[in-house]
């Protein structure tokens, strides 16, 4: 049973080098020496010389779990290899006009509610976004994570963040290349380093449709970080350190994935078994609310390799009467039980948001209850 706090019901970048460790050559047992024969015998009176005995090659040790090190050759192909899906043809929405929307920051403004129940929890993440995958790792003091959006401008903007890392050593230089006095410098870099990619259009559309809006978020992220008293990423040093050496050490893996499709989330659930490194947080914000629950969403969740610390985060939009949205976190292997379940087909039937009471109002609720023993309706 989780503990509950305070709460009720290839690289990215081509210039990041040395991430790579050599591997350990096979041990070779030295050849035994030449012995005399003893006792009485035909031929030359001495026995030939024993053949030397070499030991099969060991597998490389792995070394994600348990580890702040870049990871190893071994490691990161297991990591970074699994296929990605598809971009699909349409980005999908709560409404009609907000299709095809590309996300660029997060805009939930209480992320804290989930803090105290992944403070330290370690293992991998996974989660759509941009931002708040960073905000959740450095609370998690994660070993591994997935950025998996279906979005491929996401995974561009994870590029420009990994550059944006690399070039800053303290998170206060960090924030500053967001800053709109920055904007023409961060630009020039971004535009040098990848002079040469393949994506570079694409990346530069992306930074200049995004270059405002996060420089807002990290104002936002600051605010969060003094109102709740807790650290982040863009405040907390220690904090930054360990997300900054996730990125550069090969840890953090941004990839087209879609919840509803068939290769992204089952890549990643056997990479992470392969790597002994649990998932411990999948993170999906409100992207449950835009569609019902298919048989292959099912699928890709019974085969993520969870373990009794692991957490689903979602929310429930709510602006029109908080300004914000409703908070629920999860027991993963209870979302689980739950999507085997035939009557559960949306998020509303797993967790119904609660009535918000007003401007102040920001409910967050924590979900380990069974699911219903429902019998199924006579026809």
């Amino acid at each position: 049973m989780k503990r509950l706090f305070g709460f009720t019901a290839a690289m990215i970048l081509g210039s990041m080098v040395g991430c790579g460790a050599a591997e350990t050559p096979a041990a070779v047992t030295p050849a035994a020496p030449a012995v005399e024969a003893s006792g009485s015998g035909s031929g030359s009176g001495a026995a030939a010389a024993a053949a030397p005995v070499v030991e099969a090659p060991k597998p490389p040790a792995l070394n994600a779990l348990g580890s702040s090190e870049p990871l190893n050759e071994a490691t990161r192909k297991l990591v970074w290899e699994t296929t990605e899906d598809d971009a699909p043809e349409l980005l999908n929405a709560t409404r009609k006009d907000l299709e095809n929307r590309h996300y660029l920051t997060c805009d939930e403004l209480h992320l804290a509610k989930f803090y105290p129940n992944l403070k330290g929890i370690k293992g991998a993440y996974i989660g759509v976004g941009s931002d708040q995958a960073y905000t959740i790792m450095g609370w998690m003091d994660a070993e591994l994570a997935w950025l998996t959006d279906y979005d491929p401008w996401i995974k561009q903007e994870h590029r420009i963040y990994a550059l944006f890392f690399e070039k800053a050593e303290t998170h206060e230089a960090f924030v500053s290349q967001w800053r709109s006095r920055n904007r023409a410098a961060s630009r020039a870099m971004i535009a040098e380093h990848f002079a040469a990619d393949p994506e570079k259009a694409l990346i530069m559309q992306v930074f200049d449709s995004a270059s405002y809006k996060v420089d807002v978020r990290m104002s936002r992220l600051l605010a969060m970080a003094k109102s709740y008293k807790i650290p982040t990423f863009v405040s907390d040093a220690a904090m930054y350190a360990h997300v900054r050496s996730m990125v550069l050490g090969g840890r953090v893996r941004p990839m087209v994935s879609n919840l509803l499709d068939t290769d992204g989330l089952t890549g990643v659930g056997n990479a992470s078994r392969a790597v002994n490194v649990p998932i411990r947080v999948v993170y999906m914000s409100n992207a449950e609310d835009y569609w019902p629950y298919s048989e292959q969403f099912r699928v890709n969740m019974a085969g993520l390799n969870f373990d009794e610390n692991s957490w689903i985060l979602r929310t429930a939009a709510s602006k029109p009467t908080n300004g914000d949205y409703r908070y629920n976190m999860q027991d993963a292997q209870n979302f689980q039980a739950w999507l085997k379940e035939p009557y559960v087909k949306r998020r509303g039937d797993v967790w119904p948001a609660p009535y918000v009471n007003g401007d102040d109002d920001i409910p967050m609720e924590v979900l380990d209850a069974p699911p219903f023993n429902r019998r199924a309706k006579k026809k």
